[in-house]
């Protein structure tokens, strides 16, 4: 078989099949999405000392993480909802591995997000990507307190990333 010949049959399988379609769209977005944060989102840095420059390395890192966690948190989001939608509009479409494989793309999706909670990664890297970006910005502004405030600044916006809170059954919040 040929590139050609498979190019073409994917074509006429995009034309005719919905499922094709979405997941060429999936797809594209995905590659937009990642293509995005790590080679068009801009590279930050201040050239000052090697602790200032570091500083900035992990604002860049920092940035790049909520944007791809919340990316997942919306490609999860989407996939779920429509392909919930789709199995309850059309409950009757395609066969019935057609359905179950929605089911399990909604269940999966919606299971994915309960475990690993992108959106709430994706703000803890934001928040601390705020401490730290904020410290940077004093430094700026007065360098001669600029090295210990950076470094309580770096220390608190990693506690940040890495702090959870777990409800109980109670309903009560427990730190991790």
């Amino acid at each position: 078989m040929t590139v050609k010949s498979i190019v073409i049959a994917y074509f006429e399988k995009l034309k005719n099949d919905v499922r094709y379609k979405y997941f060429t769209g999936g797809g594209i977005a995905f590659v937009a999405v990642v293509f995005y944060i790590f080679f068009i989102d801009d590279d930050v840095t201040l050239d000052k000392t090697p602790l200032i420059k570091d500083l900035y390395g992990y604002l860049n890192v920092w940035d790049n993480q909520a944007d791809l966690w919340y990316a997942i948190q919306t490609i999860l989001s989407v996939g779920a909802v429509l392909a919930s939608l789709t199995l309850t509009a059309f409950p009757k479409m395609g066969g019935e591995n057609q359905v179950r494989g929605l089911a399990f793309v909604a269940a999966l999706s919606t299971g994915f997000i309960t475990a690993f909670q992108p959106g709430n990664m994706s703000n803890a890297y934001r928040e601390a990507w705020r401490e730290l970006n904020g410290a940077l910005l004093e430094c700026k502004a007065d360098p001669s307190k600029c090295q210990s405030e950076v470094v309580v600044a770096y220390k608190k916006a990693e506690k940040l990333i890495g702090h959870r809170e777990i409800a109980n059954s109670k309903g009560s919040k427990l730190s991790e």
